[in-house]
Formats: C-alpha cells, structure tokens, sequence
C-alpha cells in the first residue's frame, strides 16, 4: 500500500488507511487548536503575551482577581502595586475566563479519570485514586 499505489489508497473512501488517515488529520487538528487555546498556558497564552506586551499575563491577573476578590479580608491600610486601567481590564477579563475554563479542563479530565477507574477497577479503584489524588 505504500507503494505508487499509497495515494489512491488514501483518496479511497472505503480503504481502511483512508479511514486512519482521517482520525490523525482530525486529531492533529483539534490538538493544535487546544494548543492555540490562549486561556490555558500553551502556546496560545505566549501568542496573547507578546501580542498584549504583558509578561506574566496569568500569574498577575490571577494575583490580581484574588486580591479584589478577597479585599473585603485586608486591613484598610494596605497598599498595592499601581496599574493602569488597561491592565485592570485584561486582567480582570483574562483572569476570569482563564480561571473558569482552568477549572472545566481540570473538572473534566478528573470526572473522566474517575469514571474510567470506577468502570474497570469498581470501589477499589475508586479508593486508590481518591488516595493517590491527596497524596503529597
């Protein structure tokens, strides 16, 4: 199949190479749009950095939506950094959205390790990854 005869092969609806050749393009693709993902630390996220000037976008604007969040817990007196009002934004936009979608990826792939180790392994393994995840 890989001979001269590999790219009717492929063009070929019903061979099973045109099939394989199907999942990898798929595959690739949506692999490279999550990695495009700005809202995860990919190469997305390094993409908005440089196109916004702000290095460290995510630390910062999680410090800084933590830091309004819970300013209700700091004495009146204490004093922050300044930033201007563009930075307030972006930070407030990106720390949000980032923050929740953080949490869907990580909810995510934990219900569907969970549901895997429950599947095959019942209680048992249920018990072990309850146990391996507050390891520490």
């Amino acid at each position: 199949m890989v001979g001269r005869n590999g790219p009717l092969a492929v063009a070929d609806e019903e061979t099973r190479l045109s099939d394989y050749c199907c999942i990898a393009m798929g595959t690739t693709g949506l692999s490279t749009l999550f990695n495009l993902t700005p809202l995860l630390k990919l190469d997305g996220y390094y993409l908005l950095v440089d196109y916004l000037g702000m290095p460290n976008l995510r630390k910062r604007a999680f410090d800084h939506v933590v830091l309004k969040l819970t300013s209700w817990l700091r004495p009146a007196g204490e004093k922050r950094g300044e930033i201007t009002k563009r930075e307030r934004r972006v930070f407030w936009l990106y720390g949000l959205t980032a923050g929740i979608c953080s949490i869907a990826v990580l909810g995510f792939v934990s219900w569907k390790a969970a549901e895997y180790v429950f599947r095959n392994f019942q209680g048992t393994g249920l018990l072990f990854l309850g146990g391996a995840s507050s390891w520490r």
